[in-house]
């Protein structure tokens, strides 16, 4: 457990936790997150555990042709759904992140969105310029309504699309407070 602390912070650690008390939807995250970052044993091993306590998913994703895909595509699964949970937009950025990071257009942008919605500029463009990268057809507006730079669009409607998802962002998530982070 402490390997998983180290390496992907208590959210590695709770999952272990979990995983560890046969929880077979902790193993497939953990599988997600091990394959995601390269530990391939970890991860088949991980899968391995979720499809032998009887998960269905598991059972499908042993055979899938492409699984860093499948990956890809429940990390963001996971962070879609932890970021309707109410209070785990904190494990939302982490699968986010996780699926942004492996070339997921929709993760990069949904979280250059929070990070504009909370006012982190710098790392909404970051994501917003890997959403634009992975294909997002708003990323590169949002990019260019933060950086300024203007690559002969409308800057006005660009800024108001930034206005918008930031306030979007902030309506549904004014219940949680600044420190759930």
């Amino acid at each position: 457990m402490r390997r998983y602390l180290r390496w992907f912070g208590r959210t590695g650690a709770r999952l272990v936790r979990h995983a560890e008390a046969g929880d077979a939807q902790a193993c497939l995250r953990l599988w997600v997150i091990t394959l995601l970052h390269d530990r391939l044993a970890e991860a088949r091993d991980w899968l391995h555990q979720a499809a032998a306590a009887g998960d269905d998913e598991a059972v499908r994703l042993r055979a899938h042709p492409a699984p860093r895909k499948a990956a890809t595509e429940l990390a963001y699964v996971y962070a879609t759904a932890y970021e309707t949970e109410g209070n785990k937009i904190s494990l939302a950025i982490f699968f986010y992140q996780l699926a942004g990071r492996h070339g997921h257009a929709e993760a990069a942008f949904r979280l250059a969105a929070i990070h504009a919605g909370r006012g982190h500029q710098w790392l909404a463009a970051t994501w917003f310029s890997r959403a634009a990268d992975a294909g997002h057809p708003k990323a590169s507006g949002g990019f260019t309504a933060i950086t300024g730079e203007n690559s002969g669009g409308d800057l006005d409607d660009d800024h108001t699309m930034l206005a918008e998802l930031a306030r979007e962002w902030r309506q549904e998530h004014s219940r949680w407070g600044a420190s759930t982070v």
